[in-house]
């Protein structure tokens, strides 16, 4: 999908957005993850139709551990991964992205794009407004708002407030991450070492206790 196209999408998408309503109690409406789920199954029902003649093959993901929530082929004959992310403006979150290694792997082709769509709302007078849409291949999010997470194996965007675009090369971006995921994996590593030290002495005290006499033991009771 050349910039022209992914920019008439993206726009699309915003207009779509802004005019329909997401319909959900107004309690409700402050949990960012029933307004998630709510985007989620909006898009996944409606994308088809918003791309139009921009992509073929459409596909809405039905399994929970998918790379993405739905993907279509560009046309250039690209396999585009599309994972959307929602944001409530003024609330703090730290949303996963994809696993490292699922990236990687995808990444490994490349007629492979994975694609972040970005959708911003409001909650205001018991409504729900799309404040902005923005679609980008995850190589245009700069790491200056990304992190790897060795521990969950995830890439994340360190605050939800500052997403920071950069359009950037996939070889740079891609050279950057596995130097990011090979530190996060060292301190993974590293904190793993000294779980392994600590439950290593723990056998060893309850060993010791195990032989200790049952009479010496009944007798400090």
């Amino acid at each position: 999908m050349n910039a022209i196209q992914l920019s008439r999408l993206e726009r699309d998408l915003q207009i779509f957005l802004s005019c329909t309503n997401i319909d959900l109690p107004v309690k409700v409406m402050t949990k960012p993850r029933a307004c998630a789920e709510a985007f989620e199954e909006l898009l996944k029902d409606s994308f088809q139709a918003i791309l139009g003649d921009r992509g073929t093959n459409y596909e809405p993901s039905t399994r929970a551990k998918s790379t993405a929530d739905l993907s279509f082929t560009d046309t250039y004959g690209n396999y585009c991964a599309v994972d959307i992310k929602t944001h409530c403006l003024g609330k703090w979150g730290m949303p996963n992205v994809i696993s490292y290694k699922k990236l990687a792997k995808f990444y490994s082709d490349t007629t492979n794009i994975f694609y972040v769509l970005l959708v911003e709302y409001e909650v205001s007078q018991g409504r729900i407004q799309v404040t902005k849409c923005t679609m980008v291949p995850i190589e245009h999010l700069s790491w200056e708002c990304l992190a790897v997470q060795g521990t969950l194996g995830q890439i994340q965007i360190k605050n939800a407030e500052k997403v920071i675009i950069k359009p950037t090369d996939r070889t740079t971006w891609m050279s950057k991450f596995c130097s990011v995921s090979l530190s996060s994996i060292k301190t993974k590593i590293s904190s793993l070492h000294k779980e392994y030290a600590h439950f290593e002495t723990l056998k060893s005290d309850w060993e010791n206790k195990l032989e200790v006499p049952r009479e010496l033991i009944y007798n400090d009771i």
